[in-house]
This record gives C-alpha cells, structure tokens and sequence, in this order.
C-alpha cells in the first residue's frame, strides 16, 4: 500500500515538473515580441594597404521566406506560437554591417568602383526546448557577389553563420536576439576571412 502510494506521488510530481516547465521556457506564448537587432564591428582590424582610393556600393536584398519574423516562441511541447520580429530592418541591418567592416578596412563607400551585391536566404532562430532548459540557435545565410563597374562577377559565395544563446528559460525575443547577433557576426567574419572576397574587391576596384 505504501509502495504504491509512494510510486503515485513520484508520478505525480513528474507530471507537475513536466507541467511547470511547459509554462517556463514559454513565458507568454501568445504575445508577439519586438527585437532590434545589432552588428557590434570586429575590433584590432588592420587597413588594407590600397595605392589608390576602391569605393564600394553594398546593396542587400531580402529573399527570405520568412519576411515576417525572425523566429516564433514555442510552448513547453515544442508547438510555435506567437513570432518574434525585428523592429529594424533585417535587410539594412545585414548591409550595416558589411559597410562597416569594408570602412574599418580602408574602403570608401558609394557609388564608384565596386558593387557588393548581397541576397540575404535565411535569418531566423529557432529554438530548442529540453527538459530543464532550452538553447536558442540562429543561423543567418547571406549570398553574396562582387563586381566591377563592368558587371564582371569577381567573388561569389554563400555564407552561413551559426549563433546560440544557451541554457534558457524562457522562449524570447530577448534570448532569439542574443543568438541572431552572434549568427550575423558570425557570418559577416566568415565573409572577411575569405581572402578571395577582400582580394575581389580589391581587382574589381583596378577596373
């Protein structure tokens, strides 16, 4: 008797754990969360050495299937609920940042020698429920191309970087924009550190 007793109660408990967690990692599930995102410029940047002035137009466009969010709260079984979105535009927000690294590398922008058109595929977190805690994991996908004042594509690559906020509690916007920032400095680093981009401008800019 006591056995059993003792076996409803551990059952029971477990339901009640399973329950109140449920109701944590979704906070308010039902309430659509406003994010602005930001670009932090990569510190210790070397210029590059240029013998004349290159100056660069950035243009990004937005092919997302997602337009309308950068990611979707969950409830404690893992079902979307009310979206996440970004109170900047995504699009400029992605061209800041590739703007102010080329600056901080030397580069002028405008319209001149240079065109870095970018597609920007993807920009969204998703996140990942356990049972104690959770992990917000982002990805930002950008496709971007350099050319000259010809049109000659010199550079063209796609670029996807990985961000995450880990051991959450709750599915917010606020946890989501920590794990989209890092995603989209992750990408835009992984842009710069190809020398064949940076090498792209600099011959399209001899044109």
């Amino acid at each position: 008797m006591n056995a059993k007793g003792h076996g409803f109660t551990f059952a029971a408990g477990c339901l009640l754990l399973i329950s109140a967690m449920a109701v944590f990692l979704s906070g308010c599930a039902l309430t659509v969360d406003k994010v602005t995102l930001d670009y932090v410029p990569q510190t210790g940047v070397q210029k590059i050495a240029l013998k004349e002035p290159v100056r660069v137009n950035v243009g990004v466009v937005d092919i997302r299937s997602k337009k309308d969010r950068v990611s979707s709260k969950k409830n404690g079984y893992g079902m979307e609920m009310a979206a996440i979105v970004a109170e900047n535009d995504v699009a400029d927000v992605v061209a800041n940042a590739i703007i102010a690294e080329l600056r901080s590398r030397g580069f002028e922008i405008g319209q001149g020698h240079v065109i870095v058109n970018a597609e920007l595929q993807k920009f969204y977190n998703d996140f990942k429920l356990g049972f104690f805690s959770g992990d917000a994991e982002a990805e930002v996908v950008i496709n971007t191309k350099v050319q000259g004042v010809d049109q000659t594509v010199r550079f063209a690559k796609v670029v996807a970087g990985e961000g995450k906020e880990p051991n959450i509690q709750l599915s917010s916007g606020e946890n989501a924009k920590l794990a989209l920032d890092r995603a989209l400095a992750d990408a835009i680093a992984r842009l710069f550190r190809d020398p064949a981009f940076v090498d792209a401008l600099i011959t399209a800019g001899k044109l």
